[in-house]
């Protein structure tokens, strides 16, 4: 027998403002549209662009929010609904983990998306290796961070790094390293020499520019490394191109954009359900939430636009879309919601399904990116963090802990 609160009739709707209703979808999208779109903008319009230490400020302060989001906005409701009484006592009394279940299943699941969607790209990339013309370039580890930020030959190029092995002293140019210890080469093309990687990369035009640079290189080459006998991490410079650097990330461009496709898939499914829980609120809680939304989805949005601003595309335009995609999550949850308001029961029995097991489902995403890649990679393993004096290392935890703090405050409302 259910609780008199769980009958599933629709309930009653005499103060409800329609006008205000509609209203609340330009409110709560020009509030979206404003925090997403700031950072992007801010990343392409020279006038408005930021500094990079102001933007790394902005990227902890959205790890913050989204931490934030998951615990404090998302768990606690998909918890309290998949334990409701209304569930009947499978969910209230034989087992009242299913929210909890929910999102350890959904971070497991996102885990193995990450591993697969990676794994397929590493194919791609070995395949466009096998089908081009290749040249040979060494990339020097030795000054190799947490991040795997390493020296690079030429801007646009990217390397995975397969292998590392100890390069002994005897080793002092790259020819003899090679040959003292027979480096191994993987389908990639990217052969471990020492603390060297050596990756193929087709660049024709690109090395041909350079052609007369590359015996003055080469020169130099065999210098430098002479003089780098007596180290553990044996200094290889590249065989081919410039001689300057450009630095290199370990996690590259396309795992990045995964990893941030991930983020808003859990986003907009949350952004989806607080949509429709403002379109059927009424009275003064209506007033309370929507006061409380345009808050959350500003500071949302500007987590999410400092990520987005963050990857590369061949089109600028892909950066607006996908700061669009965001911005219309809500005001398209507030119109179903408005939609369904007429029949809609909060207590029914697939209301409070649909909501838990869409809140567990977003609270395992956003906690995973989180910890694995915003704190993880981002933060502890960012190597232009840990070379940043102590007052900007400081800053960064502020912003990232400020970002936490406001969220949590708005929780209190919505």
């Amino acid at each position: 027998m259910l609780p008199d609160e769980c009958e599933t009739g629709a309930e009653d709707r005499q103060d409800y403002n329609m006008s205000l209703h509609i209203a609340s979808v330009f409110i709560i999208l020009t509030a979206s549209t404003c925090g997403v779109f700031m950072p992007v903008i801010a990343s392409k319009v020279r006038v408005l662009r930021i500094s990079d230490r102001v933007l790394t400020l902005g990227k902890q302060f959205g790890t913050g929010v989204i931490l934030a989001t998951g615990f404090i906005h998302m768990m606690p409701t998909a918890m309290a609904n998949l334990s409701s009484p209304c569930l009947g006592p499978t969910f209230s009394e034989n087992y009242t983990a299913f929210g909890g279940l929910f999102i350890l299943l959904s971070s497991l699941f996102m885990h193995w998306i990450e591993f697969v969607a990676v794994e397929h790209n590493e194919r791609r990339m070995r395949e466009a290796a096998a089908n081009q013309g290749l040249k040979e370039i060494n990339i020097d580890l030795g000054g190799l961070g947490a991040t795997g930020v390493a020296a690079a030959p030429c801007p646009g190029h990217s390397v995975t790094i397969v292998e590392e092995r100890p390069c002994h002293d005897s080793c002092s140019s790259v020819s003899s390293c090679d040959s003292v210890h027979t480096p191994n080469e993987d389908a990639f093309g990217v052969k471990s020499s020492g603390s060297s990687i050596t990756k193929t990369l087709s660049n024709p035009v690109h090395d041909h520019d350079h052609k007369h640079d590359h015996a003055h290189d080469h020169d130099t080459k065999h210098t430098s490394n002479h003089s780098h006998n007596d180290k553990s991490h044996h200094h290889h410079t590249q065989e081919v191109g410039h001689s300057h650097a450009h630095g290199l990330s370990l996690l590259d461009e396309s795992q990045r954009r995964i990893s941030t496709y991930i983020l808003e898939a859990g986003i907009a499914a949350h952004s989806v359900i607080i949509g429709v829980s403002l379109g059927v609120s009424t009275g003064s809680e209506f007033t309370g939430l929507l006061i409380a939304l345009v808050f959350h989805q500003f500071f949302e949005g500007f987590a999410l636009g400092a990520r987005i601003a963050d990857l590369a595309f061949d089109t600028t335009y892909t950066h607006y879309v996908l700061a669009l995609i965001f911005s219309l999550t809500t005001p398209t949850g507030v119109a179903i919601g408005i939609g369904i308001s007429s029949s809609y029961s909060a207590n029914s029995m697939s209301s409070l399904l649909v909501e838990g097991i869409f809140d567990s489902i977003s609270t395992g995403i956003l906690l995973y990116m989180g910890y694995v890649n915003l704190l993880a990679i981002e933060f502890n393993l960012n190597g232009e963090i840990r070379r940043e004096s102590k007052k900007v290392k400081s800053l960064c935890f502020l912003a990232l802990w400020a970002g936490a703090a406001v969220m949590g405050i708005i929780g209190r409302f919505a």
